[in-house]
């Protein structure tokens, strides 16, 4: 059955995401791969510097997919692989809700640069970056370390992320 244009979602080893998606594309080379990633301010030694990471670590997420039955014949002999989501007997896409956050998140590629905001009556406001379209996703922010973190919920599942945050000015 076609699944074009459906995002799926696999979880995987943690730091096996690349390893995994080498595998998948030497059977599967039409499926699109999607590994978001997020820069963050990060302080070593007195430093600070700039530096990306997964968002989802542990998630790969995949569109272009022809049959989903096809992929799990042979996703359990790949190496790192744990499961589809929803799970492996009722494999489904992200619904339309889930699908136009995801797509906002990587509108403008799969790194997240930093977001910028202010603080106006102890409210964040966001201008730019990709905090923008989710301002009701933020769950906490720290000045400190200038991220925001964030709860997206994908099949019931909640998760959890930070996302760089630089502010702007403070009223």
């Amino acid at each position: 059955m076609p699944m074009k244009n459906l995002i799926y979602i696999i979880q995987c080893v943690t730091g096996q995401e690349l390893k995994l998606i080498q595998q998948i594309k030497i059977h599967f080379p039409e499926i699109q791969f999607f590994l978001p990633q997020k820069e963050l301010l990060i302080r070593r030694q007195g430093k600070t510097r700039k530096e990306t990471s997964l968002l989802f670590p542990g998630y790969i997420f995949l569109s272009n997919l022809n049959d989903t039955d096809i992929l799990f014949h042979y996703s359990k002999d790949f190496k790192g692989f744990i499961k589809f989501l929803w799970n492996n007997k009722d494999i489904r896409p992200l619904s339309n809700e889930e699908t136009q956050i995801f797509l906002s998140l990587i509108e403008n590629g799969e790194i997240l640069k930093m977001s910028k905001g202010f603080f106006k009556n102890e409210k964040i406001h966001i201008t730019e970056g990709p905090l923008k379209n989710l301002s009701g996703k933020i769950i906490k922010i720290d000045k400190r370390k200038n991220r925001a973190k964030i709860e997206i919920q994908f099949f019931n599942r909640v998760m959890y992320s930070y996302l760089g945050l630089e502010i702007l000015k403070k009223s």
